[in-house]
């Protein structure tokens, strides 16, 4: 594995109507590439979801993933910590090798 570097992964779940607002803010930060992952179903503190039968992207859980230097985690982690609460959403990061 040489030339491979350990980075970061950053999964931010948010609702679907916030996703622009936060790929606005993820660019401001410096994040240059993401992709963002609709979610089908799922088991949140409110208990089990579904996107069966929703018309509207209110209530849509998304996720907006990117990977980043370790550099770079600690300014996204304090910018986006305050926001993403008032989001309801989350912030998780583990770490990965890339070339």
């Amino acid at each position: 594995m040489t030339g491979w570097k350990t980075c970061l992964r950053v999964e931010l779940e948010v609702d679907a109507v916030q996703v622009d607002q936060v790929e606005t803010r993820i660019e401001a930060l410096g994040v240059t590439g993401w992709i963002v992952l609709s979610a089908h179903s799922g088991r949140s503190a409110d208990g089990r979801w579904s996107r069966a039968g929703q018309v509207t992207a209110s209530g849509r859980r998304m996720l907006v993933v990117f990977t980043i230097t370790t550099a770079l985690a600690e300014t996204i982690r304090d910018a986006l910590q305050d926001e993403m609460v008032r989001l309801n959403g989350e912030i998780v990061t583990y770490p990965v090798m890339t070339p």
